[in-house]
């Protein structure tokens, strides 16, 4: 996310594909459905890649000049970013075609 050592920037692409998808288009309109959709998301991803904070997923802090020495000299953009971003792609895709099948854990519907 803008090298500020937040979520993974694959994630929150995820998250707003969702929500454009299936987001509110006014106050009145229902949360359940993106609310338990994003919910999955999340658990899918922390559940296959461990984590969902950029410095764990890749090992180094690039909102560091270190962290940014190593994210370059290991190309984990070219590599591991890629790669989770694929995967992401994946969950989405994965979340889509269940959604008729997602609640989420906590609203009672």
């Amino acid at each position: 996310m803008s090298r500020t050592d937040g979520l993974c920037g694959a994630l929150i692409g995820g998250i707003m594909a969702l929500g454009i998808l299936f987001g509110r288009n006014s106050a009145g309109d229902s949360h359940y459905k993106i609310y338990a959709l994003t919910e999955r998301l999340i658990h899918d991803f922390e559940n296959h890649f461990g984590s969902r904070n950029c410095s764990d997923l890749l090992g180094c802090d690039i909102s560091t000049n270190e962290g940014d020495a190593i994210f370059k000299r290991d190309q984990l953009g070219e590599t591991f970013c890629l790669d989770v971003t694929v995967k992401t792609t994946a969950m989405v895709l994965q979340v889509l075609e269940d959604q008729d099948d997602i609640k989420h854990t906590l609203i009672k519907h």
